[in-house]
């Protein structure tokens, strides 16, 4: 096994990857490759593609419909009907 950290006379590696078994089908070979160029750190990178078939992908979600209530349009008879149904429902309660 490689290691992933080294420094002067000193080495360390990772021993285990706790994962599971309910979401891990798949895994590919981990690849260790140095990180020189990206961050600059003693530490190497561990990739690995983990296969779960677990789709991320979520649909457009479909929005309710709204009620777009015009006030300016409503009229004095519009509003007395709104008022006794209230009254109506009120008391049914």
């Amino acid at each position: 096994m490689e290691h992933t950290w080294s420094r002067d006379n000193s080495k360390s590696q990772i021993d285990d990857i706790w994962t599971s078994y309910l979401i891990l089908l798949d895994i590919s070979e981990p690849k260790l490759s140095t990180s020189d160029e990206s961050t600059k750190s003693d530490h190497k990178i561990l990739s690995i593609e983990w296969n779960t078939r677990i789709s991320l992908k979520t649909g457009r979600k479909k929005q309710s419909k709204r009620k777009i209530y015009m006030y300016d349009r409503v009229t004095t008879d519009d509003w007395t009907k709104f008022s006794d149904d209230l009254i109506k429902k009120m008391k049914e309660l």
